[in-house]
């Protein structure tokens, strides 16, 4: 959901910040409309210009739905679900190209971490887990992650009961890197 804010802020401002000065004139319209300050290096990372993992925090989140116009990111978020019946995505990564053993890290605001190990036929059991409700040793299935987004899982065995669903990165969605 935060690719579609950065779209709706180009096309509302009618730009698409490539240089330096872009990114801080960007900020500084940011900042004399809501009163909050947003770096020109945040504005970087949010538009993909600088790769690094780090992934926005709530409230530079909350600041940028703001300048358009809403309450805050969940608002944004809420009034885009509303806009959006169907769309084609592209998934980062997919069950078809993970090898038995493969790991990723997967997170989500606020503070929520869990490391899979894929076992196969689109399941993966949790190995690490902070601030998460899914426990180590917990499995679930899914075929696809895709970055930005929220996650569903299907056929969760959490605490040896189940299967249960569960869903991820509801808000904010989730930041996805192999270990």
């Amino acid at each position: 959901m935060k690719e579609a804010l950065i779209e709706e802020i180009n096309h509302t401002e009618h730009i698409h910040p490539t240089t330096h000065r872009e990114f801080i004139e960007l900020s500084d319209k940011i900042t004399n409309e809501t009163h909050q300050y947003v770096s020109p290096t945040t504005l970087k990372r949010l538009w993909g210009y600088l790769h690094d993992h780090n992934h926005p925090s709530k409230c530079t989140l909350n600041i940028l739905s703001q300048y358009l116009g809403y309450a805050d990111f969940e608002s944004y978020c809420n009034k885009q679900k509303d806009k959006v019946s169907s769309t084609f995505f592209c998934c980062t990564y997919s069950t078809e190209n993970l090898t038995e053993g493969d790991e990723l890290k997967i997170s989500w605001e606020p503070d929520r971490e869990i490391t899979l190990r894929y076992v196969g036929s689109n399941t993966f059991r949790v190995i690490a887990s902070l601030n998460s409700k899914l426990s180590i040793g917990d499995t679930v299935q899914t075929s696809y992650f895709m970055e930005g987004e929220s996650i569903t899982f299907t056929n969760v065995i959490h605490n040896g009961k189940g299967p249960f669903g569960y869903t991820a990165g509801k808000l904010s969605g989730i930041h996805i890197e192999p270990v």
